[in-house]
């Protein structure tokens, strides 16, 4: 006999990632060291997008395949705005710390 089998409810309850928190990895899906994105100064900022790279890589075996292209189609959808997202924030920081720079070379 084994394990009974749990529902999809039990399933999505047991597999919640606040019940496990894991320590995050703040440069685990950055290509390259000159992305911009790596010079962040809070990693909360990039939480969402790790993720959402975290759902593509697990896979979904009660969905048939067509569900299961729409379902990454729309991640990949949501990964690629909360990049932009990202990207913005770090311009803007990069200005402000421009600014800074020059403000404490004039005084």
């Amino acid at each position: 006999m084994g394990k009974p089998k749990l529902n999809r409810m039990q399933m999505e309850i047991d597999n919640e990632p606040t019940s496990h928190p894991k320590p995050m990895n703040i440069d685990k899906w950055s290509t390259s060291s000159e992305n911009k994105l790596d010079k962040l100064i809070n990693p909360i900022a990039r939480k969402g997008a790790d993720n959402l790279l975290h759902k593509i890589k697990k896979k979904q075996k009660t969905l048939r395949t067509k569900a299961k292209k729409r379902r990454e189609q729309g991640i990949k959808r949501a990964l690629i705005v909360k990049e932009k997202e990202e990207i913005k924030i770090a311009k803007s920081l990069e200005k402000l710390s421009k600014k800074k720079r020059l403000r404490s070379i004039q005084e």
